[in-house]
Formats: C-alpha cells, structure tokens, sequence
C-alpha cells in the first residue's frame, strides 16, 4: 500500500469518526436545544407525581397532554414519573418542607401514613356513585381525600385444556381435583406463604384485620392460617408455594388453577389455553380480595388546591376510565359504567371483560384494606404464621409470637417532641 494511499484511509477513518461523535453530540443535545428554544407552557403550573410504568403510564401521559391542549394558557400539568420504591419517602421529606408535587398518583393504602404527616389536603367529596368498598379507601372520619381511578385486586386463573368444563366453584371441590388430574399436576398454585394472596382463605373464613375498638384481630380465628398447611401437606397446592415457582407450574402447565393479580398476563404453554374466573367459595361462603384503590391526591402545602383538585378530577373521569379499560382491563369504579354496553364494548376482548367482572366479584366479597397507620404492621406477622403453617411447623407457636410483635404496635405511643429547645432557637 503506497504513502498516499496509507493518508486517504487514515483521513477517512477521522473523519468517519468526527461524524460519528458529531450524530451524538446531536443526539444528546436535541432535547436540551429544543427545551430551550421552546417557549414555557403559559397559565398556572400543576405538577403530578406518579410511579406508573408502561401502558398505565402513556394512559397518564396522555390524558394531561389532552388537559393541556383544553386548557392552554390558563392551567397546564407537569408530570413526573418518581420510582415507586423511594416514591412514599420522598413524598415524606419534600412536602414538610413546602415541596413536592400538588397531585399525585398512588395506591390508597398509604393515606393514613400521609395524614399522619400532615401531607394529603381534603378533596371536595366524591359524588359518583362508587362501588361498594371504594369510598372506605379514600375517606377518614367522614372527609374526602382522593378521587378514586381504578382499582386492583385477585383473579382465578385457569387453564381450559385442564378444565374444560371450568375450574371448580368451591374449594372442596377444587381438593377432589387431586384423583381427577394426571399425576404431577396441583389443582391449585399460589404464593400460599404471603398474607395478601392468603386473603381468599381469609376472608372467607370470616377473618378480620382489625376489632370494633382498634385493637387487631388478625389471629382471632386460625382456621384459614391451618387450612393452608393442610392444603399443601395433602397436595392441592405445591410443596414450595412461592410466587415464582406457582408462576412456573401454571404455564407449564402443571397446575390448574392460580391464583394472581391483574397485573400478570400468562405465557408459556398455557398463553393459548387461559381463562379468568371468580375466585373459589371456602365452606360455603364466596372467597374475596385485599383490595387496592388507585387514587389522585392533592398537597395542601404547595399550588391552589382548586386546580389540584380539578387535575384529579381529570385522571378519575369517565373518559379516563374508558381508557384504563380499554388499554389495559382495569375496572371503573363507578357502578352504573358495568352496565353501560357502549363502556363494555370499550374492552379490548371478551376476556378482558370477564377480567374487569371477575375483578368486581373479588371486591364484593374481598375488603378494601384499612388505612390504618398500623396496618403496615401486620403484613410480616401474617406471613411469619403462614410460613410455619406451610412448612407444618407449630401454628399456636407462631402466631404467638406474631402476636408479641403486634402487642408491641398497639402499645406504642410516641412521645411528643420537646419544643423547649425550638423555642430557644
């Protein structure tokens, strides 16, 4: 290779790069070039905090892009994705401070916290006719604080190859499956050692998480927390009853029936062979869910409540259920929409439709958990009492010291701090 030749190609090869490292400056300027050159949204700012990811936040997205359009040059909506792990903490340590958004997006289990820190304002009251449960989520000693968008809780999976008649309405039923299926096959698989998905055992059983006067009642009746040791010592349900492996089992097609939420969509061999449907009735009464409200809450600390107030009105309207039900299943929260066929016809599916009414059927029967600050301590003694069950260690053992743990909760009251040294200051 002559000289010249040896400068051409190595003048080719910068300049090649030049142009490569020019295309990425481009590429990580472009959005800063164009924010800066855009001229600022005009009208009141509202900002809105969410966690959501995916399809549920594009739905978001979009629906304040519509707002903005309406509104334009008298209110617009700033939106924020925050990661759910860090998202109550942050919450927690901005707005003391005067911070923070002035709506966000979160599930209601949180409120009694938030009040707690004097972080949520009082909405105007929610006048739609919610279903049944929804309003005890949202409002505490008789005011208003969020306006509920969807709501969340268990489904019955099954597969139709397995079941072609349908799963069974009962759980001793579902028990009788074990002679009736192929060997190696559960008739039922779910994270058995979790109190949240143990709810349908629960509450059917007439389980309560807390007494008239405040004090809890968990452990009051164990039938539902020993029926699960029986269920897996018998082999209705898997020796490892954990999240993952009843996933597993339920796609290759090893167990019948699952139990889950509306946020799994089966895969594997079953992807083609599923079905939804209401979950199991337990000694004669129907099986319900924890339920989870989604909800839109406003900060009394930080912009005019009247436009957070408004913005949540927004994510909560008909229009905006129309659209969780139609890109992603998730049930509207006022009554009279379930019988409105142009609001049915909005699901994506037949089996969508049936994963919205199946959804319903798990709230009647199911319980909106309480937003009692003290309700974040009953989850680990729940699960610590199911572990022992499952792994048919002593449950009278267990759910005593579930109970110690519980005790100590009840007791404790914070001592109200010393403002002798802030006055000083």
């Amino acid at each position: 290779m002559s000289e010249l030749e040896g400068k051409r190609r190595s003048m080719g090869g910068r300049t090649a790069a030049g142009l490569l490292l020019l295309a990425m400056l481009a590429a990580l300027l472009f959005r800063p070039l164009v924010s800066a050159l855009s001229p600022s949204p005009r009208g009141e700012r509202v900002v809105l905090w969410h966690s959501q990811r995916g399809t549920e936040r594009e739905i978001t997205e979009q629906l304040i892009r519509e707002f903005n359009a309406q509104n334009e040059g008298r209110v617009f909506v700033e939106p924020l994705a925050v990661p759910d792990a860090s998202f109550k903490d942050k919450l927690l340590r901005t707005v003391p401070r005067g911070g923070g958004p002035d709506v966000f997006l979160r599930p209601h289990n949180e409120l009694g916290e938030f009040l707690a820190q004097d972080v949520v304002a009082e909405l105007p009251r929610d006048e739609r006719d919610l279903l049944t449960g929804l309003r005890s989520g949202l409002e505490q000693e008789g005011k208003s604080y969020g306006a509920a968008l969807t709501y969340k809780s268990l489904l019955l999976f099954y597969n139709k190859r397995l079941l072609p008649g349908g799963p069974p309405r009962s759980l001793d039923e579902r028990r009788a499956l074990r002679a009736q299926l192929s060997e190696g096959i559960f008739p039922l698989a779910y994270e058995a050692n979790v109190f949240f998905f143990h709810a349908p055992l629960f509450l059917a059983s007439g389980g309560s998480i807390f007494k008239d006067d405040g004090g809890f009642a968990v452990f009051d009746d164990l039938r539902s927390f020993r029926l699960v040791g029986e269920l897996r010592k018998e082999g209705t349900i898997p020796r490892e009853p954990t999240y993952n492996e009843a996933i597993r089992l339920f796609e290759a097609e090893q167990a019948a029936t699952l139990i889950c939420g509306p946020w799994y969509t089966p895969g594997g061999k079953v992807a083609d062979a599923y079905d939804v449907a209401p979950l199991f009735a337990v000694g004669g009464r129907p099986a319900g869910s924890f339920v989870t409200v989604e909800a839109a809450f406003g900060i009394w600390t930080t912009g005019p409540l009247a436009l957070a107030s408004e913005v949540a009105r927004v994510m909560a309207s008909e229009h905006a259920q129309r659209a969780r039900v139609a890109a992603l299943s998730l049930p509207p929260v006022e009554a009279r929409l379930y019988e409105d066929e142009a609001f049915r016809s909005a699901a994506s599916s037949d089996l969508a439709l049936r994963s919205i009414e199946v959804q319903r059927a798990s709230l009647l029967s199911g319980l909106v958990t309480p937003t009692s600050t003290r309700m974040a301590a009953v989850w680990r003694p729940g699960d610590d009492v199911l572990r022992a069950s499952v792994a048919g260690r002593d449950v009278d053992l267990a759910v005593e010291q579930a109970q110690y743990t519980l005790t100590r909760v009840a007791e404790y009251q914070p001592k109200a701090a010393d403002s002798t040294i802030y006055g000083v200051l």
